[in-house]
């Protein structure tokens, strides 16, 4: 399933698109402007596949995109803000929607006022985003649009991430805490159970002085608190791409249901969305 599109390298592209929301969300996609010089959207137009279906204003007004800045297209503006309530940025809602096929082939055209296409995204459910109300993200706005493995389902824990740098998307800095297990799982009063804690590098650059923080959620509240650290442990340095295992042995002391969390932290670290995980015993 081929879509060309005369303005590939264009400095508006197609970001993010969810597809299949779970209702009772909407649909929307996201651009974003990878120039140096700002772009005013107004009378800029969209399309999918359909040949039937018409071309839809995105926005009549003058709306300027600055560089290194995203925009959301959307059915619903008070739909996606309920979904998104933290979310910031421009959201523009569309003159009318073309409802985007959940399988299948599909394709997102935008053009701008001269009737000129920007950007074309030609993509089916295998991509990704296909289920559970998660995004379609793309990996890197430097490669092709239309070429798969520059696309995958969001990893975000709110399934998608409008208007904010996409979560399968390489940064600078970021380091995640990939996994915590605590074995066994179930337990006796006074025995030793295993907290075991995988860190990876997703970032661009080694991460030095990367810190792993074991609190025991007292309250329950799933806030890692400083009066509730049990245990710090720093790693020098992680290598790009790399991981490190962590264990740590705790004593269960009462019989009580216990929350623990784990949290990892690096400086100048531009994805916090990654770096904490809670488990009960």
């Amino acid at each position: 399933f081929f879509v060309f599109s005369s303005g590939l390298f264009s400095q508006v592209v197609i970001n993010e698109v969810m597809y299949a929301p779970v209702s009772p969300a909407k649909e929307w996609f996201e651009i974003y402007n990878k120039g140096t010089s700002p772009v005013n959207l107004q009378n800029w137009k969209w399309k999918d596949l359909a040949a039937s279906n018409p071309l839809r204003t995105i926005t009549s007004q003058s709306i300027i995109l600055p560089p290194n800045s995203f925009a959301i297209v959307c059915e619903d503006s008070a739909n996606l803000k309920s979904s998104f309530p933290n979310m910031t940025g421009i959201i523009l809602q569309s003159n009318g929607w073309n409802a985007l096929n959940n399988s299948g082939n599909e394709s997102i055209m935008i053009y701008d006022a001269s009737g000129v296409t920007i950007d074309t995204l030609g993509y089916t459910n295998s991509w990704g985003g296909s289920s559970g109300g998660f995004s379609l993200e793309r990996i890197s706005v430097n490669q092709p649009t239309n070429q798969q493995s520059n696309w995958g389902t969001s990893q975000d824990g709110s399934k998608a991430t409008p208007n904010r740098t996409n979560s399968i998307t390489a940064k600078d800095f970021d380091v995640a805490l990939k996994s915590f297990d605590i074995i066994p799982t179930t337990v006796q009063l006074g025995e030793n159970v295993s907290f075991q804690f995988v860190l990876k590098n997703l970032g661009l650059n080694i991460a030095n002085n990367v810190t792993l923080g074991i609190y025991k959620d007292i309250n329950g509240d799933s806030i890692a608190q400083p009066s509730e650290l049990i245990k710090s442990e720093l790693f020098s340095s992680i290598n790009v791409s790399d991981s490190v295992n962590y264990n740590y042995t705790y004593n269960v002391s009462d019989s009580t249901v216990k929350q623990f969390i784990g949290k990892s932290g690096v400086a100048q670290d531009s994805d916090t969305n990654n770096n904490k995980l809670s488990r009960r015993i």
